[in-house]
């Protein structure tokens, strides 16, 4: 079982209960919420299991961010604080049952677009477990309009994440679009790993 939070990430959670409770327009409370709140990190061991209950419940789960880039490479390079993943629309509903199996509740929605390269993603569920371990799930249309997708390896387990190229030109357009500092660190770094796996330093080579 994952252990209980740290008594540090407790009492910013409930510090961002009120910073969400106040009557303040949505985009200055997320700001808040940023400042005093920080997911803590999603160990391999609870991404793995995510993964597999997802592939258990035959559900396509493509991963993006820090995990997705580090597995193109196949090791885990830095310390993640979510498991973000692209689902198909007709997919939400399972992978939110498959997730709810291992504890994870759903903890807010964000009706918000986010870039998403030349596209938009069309908001996300945020689901969290007793640990507050988060995965955030992101609904887009897969198949044949969908991104260009690869296989990588988290721990030795193999995972479907998006290409390199779509990688870099996420993250290069999330680095210059964000004004948060520690962001554009973060996406950097995403940077960095997507284009080494694109010169060649990958687990696998990538497919449509």
């Amino acid at each position: 079982m994952d252990a209980r939070p740290s008594l540090w990430h407790q009492v910013t959670h409930h510090l961002n209960v009120l910073v969400w409770a106040l009557p303040a327009p949505r985009r200055v409370k997320a700001l808040l919420s940023r400042l005093v709140y920080q997911n803590p990190p999603m160990p391999m061991a609870s991404t793995v299991r995510a993964l597999i209950a997802l592939e258990a419940a035959s559900i396509v789960a493509v991963l993006m961010g820090g995990w997705g880039v580090d597995a193109l490479i196949g090791e885990q390079l830095r310390v993640h604080h979510d498991l973000d993943l692209i689902v198909d629309h007709s997919q939400l509903d399972p992978a939110l049952m498959a997730l709810g199996a291992l504890g994870f509740k759903e903890w807010f929605r964000n009706p918000d677009p986010a870039p998403f390269g030349e596209r938009q993603l069309e908001g996300s569920i945020v689901v969290r477990d007793g640990a507050m371990h988060v995965v955030d799930l992101h609904p887009l249309h897969l198949g044949e309009e969908g991104p260009a997708l690869t296989e990588g390896a988290i721990g030795g387990h193999p995972v479907t994440c998006l290409a390199p190229e779509v990688q870099i030109e996420v993250n290069a357009r999330s680095q210059i679009s964000t004004r948060s500092n520690r962001d554009k660190r973060r996406y950097q770094a995403n940077l960095e790993v997507a284009r080494r796996a694109l010169g060649g330093d990958s687990l696998t080579s990538g497919h449509s």
